[in-house]
């Protein structure tokens, strides 16, 4: 399997799309991720948020602070897609990354190609504690 990200810009602003492939170029699934100054999120086709990153950028350090997911897409990978495209977003804008969303920041220990700031572990994501 093989993902790839796609970032288009808009007059809305970012969009992300995020594509699996599987064997000779058989699209799986793809979501579209729209980013804003400080969030990346997803919407259903009734325009209801169903997946959401916030994050902010403060001395070329973006932190991610949470990650939310509806229900309904709950174990399917959306939220280290959102935390892949939060990050692939970062590195286009020679920002450092932190984490303090508890998801986020175990996504970030499981990835250490990409270098991230060392933070606290966090108990939970600053928006609720829920992802």
């Amino acid at each position: 399997m093989v993902c790839f990200l796609v970032d288009i810009t808009t007059n809305l602003g970012y969009i992300s799309f995020i594509f699996v492939y599987l064997q000779e170029n058989l699209v799986l699934d793809y979501m579209i991720f729209t980013t804003e100054d400080n969030r990346i999120y997803a919407t259903s086709s009734d325009n209801r948020v169903i997946a959401e990153l916030t994050f902010t950028v403060k001395d070329g350090v973006a932190n991610i602070n949470h990650t939310f997911v509806d229900d309904s897409l709950r174990g399917q990978g959306v939220a280290g897609q959102l935390v892949q495209a939060a990050v692939d977003h970062f590195l286009k804008r020679n920002l450092k990354i932190s984490a303090t969303c508890s998801y986020a920041f175990l996504w970030l220990k499981r990835h250490p190609e990409y270098e991230s700031v060392p933070s606290e572990t966090p108990a939970g994501c600053d928006i609720n504690g829920r992802h």
